[in-house]
């Protein structure tokens, strides 16, 4: 049996459901290394189970500012569950997700 050339890393949690009030939030990773501004969530729309995001790209679908901060972020996220109703829904309305992985 051949050894898989990836691992599995259990998703790291950015935000709790009970800090968006709608999904847990996680971060991405790329190569073993958490990926700054890439945000995931779980879903069934996305074949990976993960529909994942670029923080910047939905600040900017939203007209609204995403500095580096980890409260930028969040504000970002909030914005959009507050604008859309949840994150998936913003995320699917904005076109800006893309299939996730968690990787190393």
């Amino acid at each position: 049996m051949t050894d898989m050339p990836y691992g599995w890393i259990e998703p790291t949690v950015f935000l709790t459901a009970e800090e968006t009030g709608d999904v847990p939030v996680y971060y991405c990773h790329k190569s073993g290394c958490l990926m700054q501004y890439h945000y995931q969530i779980i879903s069934d729309r996305a074949t990976t189970c993960f529909m994942a995001f670029d923080v910047r790209d939905l600040a900017g679908a939203l007209d609204v500012r995403a500095d580096t901060t980890r409260d930028d972020h969040q504000a970002v996220i909030l914005a959009a569950i507050e604008k859309f109703g949840s994150l998936e829904t913003a995320l699917v309305e904005t076109g800006v997700w893309y299939e996730g992985e968690t990787e190393w």
